[in-house]
C-alpha cells in the first residue's frame, strides 16, 4: 500500500496569503484611523471654539457690551443661523466672564 502524499495547493497558499495580508494590514490600519478620528474632533472642537470667539467679538462691536452667557450668541440666529455647535468629542462649550473667551470641558482649548 502507497499512501498519498498530501500537498497544499496553489490556490490554497495564495488563499492563506491574502489571508496574512488582510490581518495584517488591519492591524496597521485601524489604530491609524482611531488615532485620526480624534483629532479630527480635536481640529473641528478648535474650529467650533475659534467662530464661538469671533462671534462674541462681534456681538460686542454690536453691542458695546460682552455676552453674559454663551447663549447669548448660540440661541441667536443671527450668529450661530444653524443652532448652536457642538463639541464633537461631547464636551460642553463654556465661555470665561473674565477674558470673554469660549473653552470647552473636553479638549481645554
Amino acid at each position: 500500500m502507497t499512501k498519498k502524499r498530501k500537498a497544499h495547493t496553489q490556490v490554497e497558499l495564495i488563499a492563506i496569503v491574502v489571508i496574512v495580508a488582510a490581518v495584517t494590514l488591519a492591524a496597521i490600519a485601524i489604530p491609524r484611523m482611531s488615532r485620526n478620528s480624534a483629532a479630527a474632533r480635536t481640529r473641528a472642537c478648535r474650529t467650533n471654539v475659534a467662530m464661538m470667539n469671533t462671534q462674541i467679538e462681534v456681538y460686542y462691536s454690536e453691542n458695546s457690551s460682552w455676552p453674559t452667557a454663551l447663549t447669548d450668541i448660540t440661541n441667536d440666529p443671527n450668529y450661530f443661523p444653524k443652532g448652536a455647535p457642538s463639541c464633537p468629542a461631547g464636551g460642553n462649550y463654556s465661555i470665561d466672564g473674565t477674558t470673554h473667551r469660549v473653552s470647552c470641558s473636553a479638549h481645554g482649548h
